[in-house]
């Protein structure tokens, strides 16, 4: 996979950037939760390929800042019912959510 991309976009520094911009670029869509939930998981899952830490307060802000307002209701109610919210447990949060629509 990391092939693919490097052949792809070339410079890995620059695969990486671009990956940011698009997963910057998801728009809130209450109707269309589901894509953009898939969208963002794709994204992640590359920028992982490239060995990216995925773990900034920053990631997680853009992120939040895009879901649709009752997604985000529900990540901030499994937020304060248990120990620390990463990224991980936001994508295995919104996995759930996407199996069960």
């Amino acid at each position: 996979m990391r092939k693919l991309l490097t052949e792809k976009y070339g410079d890995s520094s620059m695969t990486t950037k671009l990956l940011y911009n698009e997963l910057k670029s998801i728009k809130r869509n209450e109707k269309e939760w589901i894509e953009a939930v898939e969208k963002r998981e794709r994204i992640f899952r590359q920028l992982e390929v490239l060995d990216e830490n995925l773990e900034h307060s920053s990631i997680e802000s853009v992120v939040e800042s895009r879901l649709s307002r009752w997604i985000l209701d529900k990540a901030y109610h499994q937020k304060t019912n248990g120990s620390p919210w990463s990224i991980l447990k936001l994508r295995r949060f919104l996995g759930v959510l996407h199996g069960q629509y």
